[in-house]
């Protein structure tokens, strides 16, 4: 039988990296989330036609800053960092995801708001983030 040169973990040393590793890990939990520098914690709702928008992300997209997304909960709400300002709005919410018919068409997922919202250039949707963070709402046309 040959030996190995290399003996198994101790006890210890085992808890030891399993400890490491669960510090790390934890070391996460609880901070606050970071956004662009300048940007304040921003919460609020999104609705298309009265009813809450239960998925999906928003985009908010601000001139020359970039852009931010968030994802919408199932009660229609929202929470995200943003630099205060004027913001583009992009709304992507579908009941589930693209699939493939059993001819190998592409069959899309059902928006559940009109279509328009998808992009910067045709949802004419503009919030005002204040300095303060003030909630948003968002509040779309069927």
């Amino acid at each position: 039988m040959r030996s190995s040169r290399f003996a198994a973990p101790s006890l210890p040393l085992v808890s030891l990296a399993i400890a490491c590793v669960a510090g790390v890990v934890l070391a996460g939990c609880g901070k606050k989330a970071v956004g662009p520098a300048g940007s304040v914690a921003v919460s609020g709702t999104i609705t298309c036609g009265g009813e809450p928008v239960p998925q999906g992300s928003i985009i908010f997209q601000q001139q020359d800053k970039g852009s931010v997304t968030a994802k919408i909960t199932a009660e229609g709400t929202f929470q995200t960092m943003l630099v205060p300002g004027e913001h583009v709005v992009v709304v992507n919410a579908k009941d589930g995801i693209d699939t493939m018919d059993e001819n190998g068409k592409p069959v899309p997922a059902r928006s559940l708001v009109p279509e328009k919202y998808s992009s910067g250039k045709t949802s004419g949707l503009k919030v005002t983030v204040t300095p303060k963070g003030d909630p948003v709402t968002i509040a779309l046309e069927k």
